[in-house]
Order: C-alpha cells, then structure tokens, then sequence
C-alpha cells in the first residue's frame, strides 16, 4: 500500500533527525476488512465473522513480519482499538470500528492470535496488549476474556486503555486490575481531546480547558 510505504518513509525520517533508534512502536487495528465482517461494513454494529479468526490472525503476522523487513520493528500490538464501539457505541461513533465482546476475544487471542505470533520466526518477540478501550472495561473484560479461554491470558502480555471517560470511572479500576493481574504491563495508548458527542471536534486554539485536561 503507498499509504504505508509513506509511513514508513516518515517514521524513517523522525528517527534520523531525532537521532533515536529505539523508539518502541505500538499498533493497533481499528477494523478487519469488511468482507470479514458481520456486517460487510467499516462501522456500525459488527463482530468478525468466525470462519476469519485465523485470517485476522494471519493479517497482523504478516503486517508485523512486512514492516520488520522495511526496518520498523514494532513492540507491541493491540487485540485491536476500542472494541465496544462496534457494539453499544455504534450510534454515535462514525468512525471505523470492529465490534467484541471479551469471551469472543479470548478465543480468538488464545486459538488464532496467540499462537500464529507466537510462532512467527522474526516477530514472535511482540508483545499482546488486550483491552484498548475505556478505564470502565476495566478489570472486568480480562476476568471474562481469560474464564472463556484460560490459554489467551498466558499470550496476553498487558492491558491498554483510553482516558475519554475517566471522569466517570474510578482509578480504583486500574488498581483492581493490577492486583489480580499483576503480571500485565497497564498502559496508556490512547487520549484526546473533544472527542465526546456534544464537543467541538476540531482544535479550538487558545482554549485552556482542553490543555489542563492533558495536564490532569
């Protein structure tokens, strides 16, 4: 794809001039192709459609495997971005989204995902993150995706998550997680601001609010 041979023209170009090498890079999907898809669309309510689990798996391997060969060698990946938007989120986020629920993912995280990565011969070092969504989801979507497949929790290596509703869900959750995980990294790899329904979604110079949430 020329998209792609772009990025990595670009991100070749940052670490020269930045002069860092090691720069760990972290992926995440937002949606499979929509023929992969419940509903054969790149948004809206969908699940992926349960003869494609090895393919999906198949996708990220090769695109893992692919970027390594151009020179960009990624740290870690997601199960993929916000997978709830796919389903309660639907009627208000527009943007591409591929719908889970946390026991569908567990299956296919410890049958497809895991073990295609695992066996990969140059990218098998890559780390799992699970999650990729909201602090609310926390710890209970682990608890239900590692009861549905014990064998997905052994190839998960941390838990990401988003800051959009942190103002109504406690840091306790994190601290939950944590204690019956403690073996999984917990990390931020994702925020922004003016993301919600009734926010400007587009820059507001000059307007400090949305500085002090970063600083917050």
């Amino acid at each position: 794809d020329p998209r792609d041979l772009k990025k990595i023209e670009q991100i070749k170009n940052l670490m020269k001039v930045s002069d860092i090498s090691d720069i760990k890079f972290v992926g995440a999907a937002w949606s499979s192709p929509k023929w992969m898809k419940s509903n054969n669309d790149w948004t809206g309510f969908s699940t992926l459609l349960d003869q494609y689990y090895q393919t999906w798996a198949d996708y990220h391997v090769k695109y893992l495997e692919l970027m390594k060969e151009a020179g960009i060698n990624f740290w870690a990946i997601s199960t993929g971005n916000e997978p709830l938007n796919g389903v309660a989120a639907f009627l208000f986020i527009k943007f591409m989204s591929l719908g889970w629920l946390p026991r569908a993912q567990g299956k296919w995280v410890g049958e497809n995902l895991g073990p295609s990565l695992r066996q990969s011969s140059s990218v098998s070092n890559v780390k799992i993150l699970a999650g990729d969504d909201q602090r609310y989801t926390f710890p209970w979507w682990f608890d239900r995706m590692y009861e549905a497949n014990p064998q997905s929790k052994n190839f998960v290596d941390g838990h990401a998550v988003h800051w959009y509703w942190d103002k109504y869900a406690s840091p306790n959750l994190l601290d939950q997680s944590h204690q019956k995980y403690p073996e999984k990294l917990i990390i931020a790899t994702e925020a922004c601001a003016g993301d919600k329904p009734w926010e400007e979604h587009k820059p507001m110079l000059g307007y400090w609010p949305r500085g002090e949430d970063y600083i917050i």
